[in-house]
């Protein structure tokens, strides 16, 4: 499973409880941020880092000081989430 593949798996598994239309069809500009509420936003940190350790074999910590920062959040865009979880995991 490649970067892009467990960021939508980890937005369509926190959907399944949210049932959100605009969650279904996420694009790279897709501000999460704005659609989710932070415990939402933290459930999909866990979700992710949980699917990233299952492909990857290592657990990578993917929240940081700029997560609830709403001019410095990876949240803003969905290509930036991917982007901080590509660069997480390349160290």
């Amino acid at each position: 499973m490649n970067i892009d593949e467990i960021a939508k798996n980890a937005v369509a598994i926190l959907n399944e409880d949210l049932e959100l239309a605009a969650l279904e069809h996420i694009t790279d500009d897709t501000n999460l941020f704005e659609l989710i509420d932070s415990m939402q936003l933290l459930n999909l940190i866990l979700e992710t880092e949980e699917l990233v350790e299952q492909t990857q074999g290592e657990y990578y910590q993917l929240a940081n000081e700029n997560l609830m920062d709403a001019s410095k959040s990876f949240f803003l865009k969905f290509s930036l989430w991917k982007h901080h979880i590509q660069t997480v995991i390349e160290g």
